[in-house]
């Protein structure tokens, strides 16, 4: 049970690091995502099956990936001239190829398996 303790305190930490994003929070977002993907690490090492470790897995690398494009998003700050241009810039944007492509699959999974665990019975 501990692994799903830790797994719930990431989840948290990454719910508030998309609502401090979406305020325009980025630097409170960051810490966030970073704290997230600790808990998600923490939850992967006291994972028992093959399943759990691959949920914990998932998570903290998209948390791992948010936390880099936010970070690489702040860097980026002074590169625009149009503050609007800027805000408006995906998180996406501020990552490698490789790394947008993984993103965009954990981030698939993600809402799957919360559709998953969220459907109700017919």
């Amino acid at each position: 049970m501990e692994a799903v303790d830790y797994y719930i305190k990431g989840d948290d930490a990454y719910e508030a690091a998309e609502e401090a994003r979406a305020n325009g929070d980025l630097e409170g977002a960051l810490e966030e995502y970073e704290r997230a993907a600790e808990r998600f690490d923490a939850a992967y090492e006291a994972s028992e099956t093959e399943q759990a470790k691959t949920f914990s897995y998932e998570a903290r690398e998209l948390a791992r990936l948010h936390a880099k494009a936010a970070r690489n998003k702040l860097e980026a700050k002074n590169e625009f001239d149009d503050e609007a241009a800027y805000e408006r810039a995906d998180l996406a944007e501020f990552l490698e190829d490789d790394e947008r492509t993984l993103l965009e699959e954990y981030e698939i999974r993600k809402t799957s398996a919360f559709e998953r665990r969220t459907r109700i019975p017919t």
